[in-house]
């Protein structure tokens, strides 16, 4: 019974006694009337209260179901969006490149995404409960100094390698972080790894480059100071010959050292490849024509066939044609070289198509692709990446120089150079060449009959030099072929002797110019201000960098001729007399 209820019998009774006592004449049967009226109302009472209260309960248990029916929407709701955020995470987990898993405690795998799932489920049946250490580093021993148990063991939250791992090819980047729970307590790690293969790659080739860039610098230095060098033991040969008679047997020895010093060009050719003078002379080339050719004029130097497979529609390259003949015959000879019972090299030339997403360190498009293959002793793994480095060999007795000279060369082609082999099974080197888009031209035939050489002599010649052995012994030289001779070790002299030959009316006919002069002026900036005094100023520009772009295009910058050293004095005197005869 209610509170109310309670107050109203309470009520009622106290009425009751009050309406007993004024009343205590009235029948009984009157007081019981009244009394079942005053009943009745009660009842009346008590029952509009208690409708009154189910119609405020049911109002309440409708609010309250609506409010239940909306906490059940919502909670609905946000089981859907967890359900599209955790599709979400395992697209996204899946989606990663990365090899993405997550361990436990233990170093077993509870999660791993499908990068990770498909590299080892070729292998193992199931990647899921997988030991970490068995899937990545083959044993299930962990090593202290292991990414995994340094996280694993609390060492540290986070630790991320390069590395190569024993149970797959290539260089990978591990991260490990340790993984929390939501009472901070350590309970796993998550770990990534990455295939950086390429990217070291790229690496080593640019260290590669650097290597060489470095070493081309000294190489520039040494090529001129030695081709110097053999220019004044030339000019003493042939200085020397001039003072023995053609048939006594010293003429003969001296002939042969000259022969000597011209072969000496070839080193210093080499050399030159490393440095900034090295750059190729381009010219649209047919590779199939530049290996027949070679082909032609290289010798056996052993037992070893040679095979080719050149096919017709090989597409052309702009290439330097000496330079990519360099290449390939020191390849065809270190293929000899490494089959001295014989055996058989084959030379395979094809057109490819390189894509974008392919490892090869080159720009996509269409290229050339050279294979040089052997069947000889093979190339050490360990000896592998450093066969394109200066002066690293595995042959005795060699200079170390051809493979890092042809991957310069390549380089410089913009193409790339690479080899795969095993020992005991063969090498083979690739070489990739850009194709070119210009269409060739037809090229001039050249009229080979040679023009009757002038009277030798008649002439005033200004050489300059920094070189006092080659001044002084060629001047010497043509003052026996009847030149008159006056020297100047820089520019700035040849300049002063120029103006006072103009001053005193008694011009020079030719000027000899060193190009290089180390702490002077050099023949490229003579000229210009000899031409500023002298429009006619006839130049013959001399360097031992046979490469320099001065050398290849010497009219472009104001001179009429150009001798490489070493030089003979019958080549120089050529040259001379041609200039002065054209003038005259």
């Amino acid at each position: 019974m209610s509170e109310f209820e309670k107050d109203i019998i309470r009520a009622s009774s106290r009425h009751v006694s009050d309406v007993i006592s004024i009343n205590k004449g009235l029948t009984e049967k009157t007081l019981r009337m009244r009394c079942q009226s005053y009943q009745a109302h009660i009842k009346s009472q008590l029952l509009t209260q208690t409708v009154y209260e189910i119609s405020n309960s049911k109002k309440s248990l409708k609010k309250l179901n609506k409010e239940l029916i909306d906490t059940n929407s919502k909670l609905k709701r946000q089981q859907e969006i967890i359900a599209e955020q955790k599709e979400e995470w395992e697209r996204s987990f899946d989606a990663l490149s990365a090899q993405v898993c997550i361990l436990d405690m233990s170093g077993k795998i509870l999660r791993a995404n499908k990068a990770m799932r498909k590299c080892f489920e070729t292998i193992h049946d199931t990647v899921i409960g997988l030991n970490y250490y068995l899937a990545y580093y083959g044993t299930s021993v962990s090593d202290p100094r292991n990414p995994c148990t340094m996280v694993l063991s609390g060492a540290s939250d986070k630790v991320s390698v390069e590395t190569m791992l024993p149970a797959m090819k290539g260089w990978y980047q591990v991260s490990l972080y340790s993984l929390h729970n939501g009472n901070g307590a350590q309970c796993g790690a998550v770990s990534a790894v990455e295939d950086i293969t390429e990217r070291k790659q790229m690496e080593e080739e640019l260290v590669k480059m650097q290597k060489l860039k470095s070493v081309g610098i000294l190489a520039g230095g040494i090529a001129h100071d030695f081709n110097n060098s053999l220019q004044g033991i030339m000019s003493m040969i042939t200085l020397a010959e001039t003072c023995a008679n053609p048939d006594d047997e010293i003429y003969k020895r001296l002939e042969e050292a000259k022969k000597v010093v011209l072969q000496s060009k070839d080193l210093t050719q080499r050399l030159l490849t490393f440095s900034k003078g090295g750059d190729p002379v381009k010219d649209i080339i047919s590779v199939q024509e530049v290996i027949r050719d070679l082909v032609n004029i290289l010798p056996s130097r052993s037992n070893a066939i040679r095979m080719f497979d050149l096919p017709d529609d090989l597409w052309t390259v702009e290439a330097d044609k000496g330079q990519i003949k360099q290449v390939i015959s020191n390849l065809i000879i270190n293929a000899e070289q490494a089959m001295p019972g014989g055996g058989t090299i084959r030379v395979k030339a094809e057109n490819i198509v390189v894509s974008a997403n392919e490892t090869l360190p080159l720009r996509a498009g269409n290229y050339i692709k050279i294979s040089i293959s052997d069947h000889g002793i093979g190339i050490p793994q360990e000896s592998l990446p450093k066969i394109f480095d200066p002066y690293f060999t595995t042959k005795q007795g060699d200079r170390g120089l051809g493979l890092s000279i042809a991957y310069s060369i390549v380089n410089k082609h913009d193409g790339f150079i690479t080899a795969e082999s095993k020992v005991g099974n063969g090498t083979t080197f690739y070489i990739y060449l850009p194709i070119s888009h210009k269409r060739v031209s037809a090229k001039p035939i050249l009229n080979t009959t040679k023009e009757t050489v002038p009277i030798k002599g008649r002439g005033r010649i200004l050489l300059m030099d920094d070189d006092d052995i080659i001044r002084r012994v060629v001047a010497e030289l043509l003052k026996n072929l009847k030149y008159e001779v006056e020297t100047a070790k820089d520019g700035t002299v040849a300049i002063a002797r120029y103006k006072e030959a103009i001053k005193s009316n008694n011009l020079f006919d030719a000027v000899i110019m060193d190009l290089t002069i180390p702490h002077g002026m050099g023949g490229k900036e003579a000229i210009q201000k000899l031409l500023e005094i002298d429009p006619n100023t006839r130049a013959i520009v001399s360097s031992g960098f046979s490469d320099d772009p001065v050398m290849s295009d010497f009219k472009k910058y104001g001179f009429n001729d150009a001798l490489t050293k070493p030089f003979e004095i019958d080549d120089l005197d050529e040259k001379l007399q041609s200039m002065l005869a054209s003038a005259s």
